[in-house]
């Protein structure tokens, strides 16, 4: 089950929300697989013990933010005739406590009404 949170994306009260939990930006880390942050680290920054690094300035950080509503309306134009796609970035998603997603977009099918979620990453 899960818990739908309203928290607009990259505020203040949106990044403090982030540090309580592991989110999709969190499992490459948590993998050992990141190449912005180590799983030590990030378990540091989890519990307080220092400050998640401001990756706001990054070039693929920002291409990234910037080009997610352009991804879901792609995706809304080539799957048209089977998905209703909705962008809002005011959701968060938890569950059990600790992990949660801030979706780019939610999807529904058109045809049976299963509700589903996109979430799409860029790379440059």
């Amino acid at each position: 089950m899960f818990e739908v949170i309203k928290l607009q994306h990259n505020t203040p009260e949106w990044l403090a929300f982030r540090k309580n939990g592991i989110g999709a930006s969190d499992a490459s880390a948590v993998l050992g697989m990141s190449n912005w942050v180590t799983n030590i680290e990030l378990w540091e920054e989890k519990v307080g013990l220092r400050e998640p690094r401001d990756l706001s300035d990054s070039e693929v950080v920002k291409y990234g933010s910037e080009a997610e509503e352009y991804n879901v309306r792609l995706f809304a134009l080539q799957y048209a005739d089977r998905y209703k796609t909705k962008v809002d970035k005011s959701v968060v998603y938890l569950k059990n406590g600790f992990q949660f997603a801030s979706l780019d977009g939610e999807l529904e099918e058109i045809q049976t009404k299963i509700l589903g979620i996109y979430e799409g990453k860029t790379v440059l």
